[in-house]
């Protein structure tokens, strides 16, 4: 996050909206007296960590003392499978009715 003002930035709140597959990690933003001086930036790291399958979304939301307060930041990630095939199919030969392939 970067303060592109003139003037300091006072920091109030840094949080996520679901922290169910996203967290905080760390977080410099709010360390050093809660402002963040003019032509500052700071960082805020985020993990995803997804408890499901498919595409899971939140955001990451910063209130501060900027008239444009709050910002959001939009996150996405996909949760898959750990299971995978190898083969991801398999085709059988021709098989007569009622014996069992070689496979």
């Amino acid at each position: 996050m970067a303060n592109k003002g003139t003037a300091a930035v006072t920091m109030e709140t840094i949080a996520l909206n679901d922290t169910t597959d996203f967290s905080i990690s760390a977080n410099t933003c709010l360390a050093s007296g809660s402002t963040l001086a003019a032509g500052a930036s700071c960082t805020i790291s985020l993990v995803f960590k997804p408890k499901s399958t498919g595409n899971l979304k939140a955001a990451l939301i910063v209130n501060d003392s900027d008239p444009s307060s709050p910002q959001v930041v939009g996150l996405t990630g996909t949760g898959t499978s750990l299971v995978v095939f190898n083969p991801s199919s398999v085709t059988f030969a021709p098989q007569a009715v009622g014996t069992t392939s070689g496979r």
